[in-house]
């Protein structure tokens, strides 16, 4: 490799390019050595996100755990507040910690309520058999 790219957005691109075709690994790669370069950037956020999604798609779910964890408490104002959440409570729920996964699909109804998060969060907890309340 010939150091970090010359510009944040083609990284990022480049990263994103990788996690649609289903290439993990990858994306983890590309969007860790966005943050690493362009760590202050518009894009962190979403960037944080995405590792997040490339470890849950990998089952490692306990890394998507703290990705998710790391959106909400580094970027609460993020666009990706919602999407992290809801994919938070998903991953609690795949560890084996139910409680604690309803709990975070319950506040992404509170927070978000009109967002297609809440409406996949409460889809999720009717599977579950719990109220969204």
């Amino acid at each position: 490799p010939a150091g970090p790219a010359a510009d944040p957005q083609s990284l990022y691109n480049a990263a994103y390019n990788d996690y649609l075709r289903g290439k993990y690994d990858l994306a983890f790669q590309g969007f860790d050595e966005y943050l690493k370069n362009f760590p202050g950037t518009d894009l962190a956020d979403n960037a944080t996100y995405w590792i997040g999604e490339c470890f849950y798609r990998q089952r490692r779910y306990r890394q998507a755990v703290d990705q998710f964890e790391a959106v909400l408490s580094r970027y609460p104002r993020s666009d990706k507040s919602a999407s992290a959440l809801l994919k938070k409570g998903y991953a609690l729920i795949e560890l084996g910690d139910r409680t604690q996964g309803v709990a975070q699909l319950r506040q992404v109804v509170r927070q978000y309520p009109t967002s297609d998060e809440a409406n996949l969060a409460r889809q999720r907890l009717r599977e579950l058999g719990v109220d969204a309340g």
